[in-house]
């Protein structure tokens, strides 16, 4: 009977995974539409774009905002850090559990 549960439990949740990717990429082509006419918006004197669209029930707000980013690589190479003086500062690892469901 267990193994009964189990099996039902794992195709309810294929099913629902399934269900998931599919509404999220209908979410991910209206965020990209969004995106796309935000950036066709006026930019601020911090060089950021912004978009507000109002529908009957929801609000969205696209922005732009500019971002940089530190080489760490190049950082290291330039004061000499090395794979030792990194491990000293590294916080420990932590057990992460993934479910990964896929078709039969």
């Amino acid at each position: 009977m267990l193994m009964q549960t189990k099996t039902a439990s794992v195709d309810l949740l294929g099913t629902l995974q399934a269900q998931i990717a599919e509404l999220e990429a209908q979410a991910e082509a209206i965020k990209n539409a969004l995106k796309d006419e935000c950036s066709l918006q006026e930019v601020d004197a911090k060089g950021n774009q912004r978009l507000d669209v109002e529908g009957s029930i929801f609000k969205a707000v696209c922005t732009s905002t500019q971002r940089s980013t530190v080489d760490t690589k190049s950082l290291y190479e330039a004061f000499g850090i090395t794979e030792e003086d990194l491990a000293k500062h590294k916080k420990p690892a932590v057990a992460v559990y993934t479910v990964k469901v896929t078709s039969r």
